[in-house]
């Protein structure tokens, strides 16, 4: 419908730091990590979920990739 507004997601929990490691495992690096207290936010959400149930209805769309491939194809962009 135009003029509503649509989230595109897989309705799947994934956390910065699971991005962060599965791009690790893909590149096959295994960095130490450190962490900095003072920029750790105490009062942000560890998560944030897409619902993409709006689309979904109006559409039928669903997710037909994963996340990791996704981040495969940023990869591979990069190595071009």
């Amino acid at each position: 419908m135009p003029g509503e507004v649509y989230n595109i997601a897989s309705g799947q929990a994934i956390t910065l730091e699971g991005v962060q490691a599965k791009l690790e495992t893909l590149i096959g690096i295994h960095p130490v990590r450190e962490r900095d207290t003072a920029e750790v936010r105490t009062d942000a959400r560890a998560y944030h979920v897409g619902d993409a149930a709006k689309l979904r209805a109006a559409t039928g769309w669903a997710p037909r990739r994963s996340v990791d491939d996704a981040l495969r194809d940023v990869i591979d962009a990069q190595a071009d």
